[in-house]
């Protein structure tokens, strides 16, 4: 049966962690991901995490981590998300993706060489699944690695690779089998970023996040950076993506306070924001669904925390949390008017351009990890048992 309550080192555990990221951030605004110094200051802190050993809490200790309960890792999430930092955005993919992998999947040689760098983040990795004609269809990936004697030759495109222009490894899903059945002849690799041959072009997201296209022409990569068995990677990524799909609602609790906060304090025509039944009313139904999802979020955390994968539930949670901050976003924007579309740097600009920030950022929710279409399958056909359309 499932307990709502946590434990007394889960709860010790959880002011401890609001103790740490109280002292990093202090009451400052979220990070901007359009500032150079974004990404710097993030790593700077998942650094002095990994110094805690809070990166790796739930790895087994032989891999450099405590064999904490899964419950912890929600829990800071939680408390990482409530204090302005983000929590996904392709930050950790080492230690949240390729870690866990590469504990059931790797070789000895493997492990001993990456795990205690992800550990400390010393090294971190960029996923390198969608492609131009292959989104979330990981089956449908055209990218090619062939065989030549101690290596493979890879060559080809990725597209939406957030984080590889300061990652140092690609966690690159291609096809080492063109005749095979599209779920399988598809390997994993981790490619090193500086190998020759890798080009980079920058994308940017309607909110100024920067991605990339990424192209291979005759990259080398030594087979001993093959995950697993050749052919058999189309089965580690759906196990990768598993991990990745771990949410929590940190970060939306802070919006709805921040939407709340400033409706309290402004004016409109004479009359606090806050005295208007409308808003308020959409406040209640937004705290009501908020409180909904943190205990679905910590249901997930439970049942990992008791070996039970979660696989619709995982799914469920990924399409309402994103559905949820579009609506928040909405309700940012109604309250705003035009101010809300006003950015960092304008002079009237609200909450330091944080709300116009989320709004721009919101639709890209309900593609990254899954769109929420692939998402309502998995739903219907796990969930509920509903069969496959043709």
């Amino acid at each position: 049966m499932l307990d709502f309550n946590f434990t007394k080192e889960e709860e010790l555990f959880r002011a401890e962690a609001r103790s740490f990221f109280t002292a990093e951030v202090g009451g400052a605004p979220p990070l901007d991901p359009e500032d150079e110094a974004f990404v710097p200051k993030m790593r700077a802190i998942l650094r002095k995490l990994g110094e805690r050993g809070w990166l790796t809490l739930t790895w087994p200790k032989e891999y450099g981590g405590m064999d904490a309960s899964p419950m912890y890792r929600f829990i800071l999430l939680d408390e990482m998300a409530l204090s302005g930092l983000t929590s996904s955005g392709g930050f950790n993919t080492g230690g949240r993706i390729v870690g866990p992998t590469l504990m059931q999947h790797g070789t000895e040689e493997q492990k001993r060489f990456f795990l205690p760098k992800i550990a400390k983040y010393e090294i971190d990795f960029a996923l390198g699944y969608t492609e131009p004609e292959a989104g979330s269809d990981l089956a449908s990936l055209k990218m090619q690695a062939v065989e030549d004697g101690d290596d493979f030759i890879i060559t080809g495109q990725k597209m939406y690779n957030t984080t590889c222009h300061w990652a140092e490894y690609h966690w690159l899903a291609v096809r080492t089998d063109p005749k095979a059945p599209k779920h399988k002849g598809i390997s994993l690799f981790m490619v090193d970023m500086r190998s020759p041959g890798i080009k980079l072009t920058p994308m940017y997201a309607v909110s100024g996040a920067r991605t990339n296209a990424v192209f291979y022409d005759g990259v080398r990569v030594p087979k001993n950076r093959l995950v697993g068995e050749k052919n058999k990677g189309f089965y580690y990524a759906s196990t990768a993506l598993a991990y990745e799909r771990i949410f929590n609602v940190g970060m939306h609790a802070r919006m709805l306070t921040s939407i709340i906060d400033y409706a309290k304090s402004h004016t409109r025509n004479g009359r606090l924001l806050w005295d208007e039944l409308p808003l308020r009313r959409e406040a209640a139904r937004h705290a009501a669904k908020l409180r909904a999802l943190r205990v679905l979020c910590y249901k997930v955390g439970w049942q990992m925390s008791n070996k039970i994968m979660p696989s619709y539930e995982a799914s469920s949670l990924k399409v309402l949390i994103s559905e949820f901050e579009k609506e928040l976003v909405h309700t940012s924007m109604e309250m705003l008017g035009h101010y809300g579309e006003l950015e960092a740097g304008s002079k009237h600009v609200p909450g330091e351009g944080a709300f116009a920030q989320a709004y721009h950022a919101a639709p890209l929710s309900t593609i990254t990890g899954g769109a929420s279409e692939i998402q309502r399958n998995v739903i219907a056909t796990r969930g509920l048992g509903l069969p496959r359309g043709e």
